[in-house]
């Protein structure tokens, strides 16, 4: 993908009111079920007020290619001033860290209808490639689930199938992924971003070893963790296939993303 790394631009929009930030910062990994975002607001004037359980979207990109959604979430603490600190997770693993799961007993317990009874009562869809994987799985005789919340409850239905090991994430649409982290529809998407040295790499850190994970700071892009992508230093290494574990958007002040990778 090729972009002109010229005139960046942000907006952040809650409560039906839009913002050019101050400054702002996403997190998303596979291996922390909430994408974190914080924004900083310029309220000089006192004008703005925002209440936490307002729906937030932070998008970012190109005045000459457009902006891309960085981030759909809940906010869930806002300090007021002169600059307004505000702080969301995702919406998709907010509802399911808040809602309710109904105490339930599976008997026979088929993996798919215990995962979406679960879901429905958060809300949130399973995306098909967790469909697929779930339905793979053998029946169980027995899953009881108590009332908890549903993210707590899916955890719960993770362990009784011995797939505790499994990503569980949520996309920014909220729907759920719950599957083997190189089955995702991230993962087996053929677009993949290539980052190499001299070229659009700002930062590089190679991994030490096969086990270790790499870091590469580039200029802001729409790259999302557990996709594949492309990295080179041909000083040293590539160009290789990796897989992104950990990204970081981020305006703090200029625009970068910043991926942890390993190797697959």
């Amino acid at each position: 993908m090729d972009i002109e790394y010229i005139a960046p631009i942000s907006t952040v929009s809650a409560g039906g009111i839009e913002w050019t930030p101050t400054r702002w910062r996403v997190v998303s990994s596979r291996l922390e079920p909430f994408d974190v975002a914080r924004v900083e607001i310029d309220n000089h004037d006192g004008q703005i007020s925002i209440t936490d359980g307002t729906e937030i979207e932070i998008r970012s990109g190109y005045r000459e290619h457009g902006e891309w959604v960085v981030f759909r979430g809940i906010m869930t603490r806002c300090v007021t001033g002169v600059t307004l600190a505000l702080e969301a997770k995702d919406t998709g693993m907010f509802k399911l860290s808040t809602a309710k799961a109904v105490p339930s007993s599976f008997s026979p317990a088929n993996a798919v209808v215990v995962a979406q009874s679960i879901a429905a009562a958060a809300g949130v869809t399973l995306q098909p490639e967790a469909l697929i994987q779930l339905s793979a799985l053998p029946p169980k005789k027995q899953v009881v689930l108590a009332a908890t919340t549903a993210l707590v409850a899916l955890r719960t239905m993770m362990q009784s199938w011995g797939i505790g090991g499994w990503d569980l994430w949520c996309d920014v649409d909220a729907s759920l992924y719950i599957g083997a982290s190189t089955k995702s529809s991230r993962a087996l998407s053929f677009d993949l971003h290539m980052l190499e040295r001299d070229e659009n790499v700002i930062e590089m850190e190679p991994p030490q070893n096969s086990n270790s994970t790499g870091r590469v700071v580039t200029v802001g892009l729409p790259v999302r963790h557990s996709e594949h992508m492309i990295v080179s230093d041909l000083g040293f290494f590539g160009p290789e296939i990796v897989q992104v574990d950990r990204v970081t958007h981020s305006v703090w002040p200029h625009a970068r993303t910043e991926v942890v990778w390993r190797q697959v």
